[in-house]
Order: structure tokens, then C-alpha cells, then sequence
């Protein structure tokens, strides 16, 4: 399956550690050949560094591990799938 990019800048979470703002790890969102209609959250740790790639340049994920975040709302039950990876590679 390839993946493709469409978010140029990553979401940082970050936090304070010893009063310093840390990067604790960068999201991208990408979205699969497989798949179009949902994009996927791809998670990197910080010590990865921020990647940048153009708008639908092909990447690969570099040892992924896909984890799923139940909830519901009402009466009907959503699912959201996240990925981890240890970096993202262009191809």
C-alpha cells in the first residue's frame, strides 16, 4: 500500500521540562492508496525530526504500527486509526 502526504506542516505536541517547551512528537496525516475517504494519522517521535514533503509526494513509513481509538457518540460507535512509525521516508 503507498502512501501519500497532504499535510505540509506537522501537528506538534509538545510539553514543558524543566521549563523548556520539548518536542515529545510530530503528527502527519496521510492519506493511502487503499483508502481515500479517511486519512490516517501518522504519530513521530521527536528525536525523528520534522519532515517536510509537498502536497500528494509518495512516502514510506518506516516500521509502522497501527493502534484503533474506539468511541461513541449516542447510540453509534466511531472508530479512529492511528499510526506510529519510527520515521517517514519520500520516495
Amino acid at each position: 500500500m503507498a502512501y501519500y502526504g497532504y499535510q505540509i506542516n506537522p501537528t506538534v505536541e509538545q510539553r514543558r521540562i524543566n521549563g523548556k517547551p520539548t518536542v515529545l512528537s510530530r503528527s502527519y496525516n496521510l492519506y493511502s492508496t487503499i483508502q481515500r475517504a479517511d486519512d490516517i494519522e501518522v504519530i513521530l517521535p521527536a528525536d525523528a525530526g520534522e519532515r517536510h514533503f509537498e502536497v500528494d509526494a509518495k512516502v514510506k513509513l518506516v516500521n509502522p504500527k497501527i493502534t484503533a481509538e474506539g468511541y461513541k457518540i449516542g447510540t453509534r460507535g466511531f472508530t479512529n486509526y492511528i499510526m506510529h512509525a519510527d520515521d517517514i521516508v519520500k520516495l
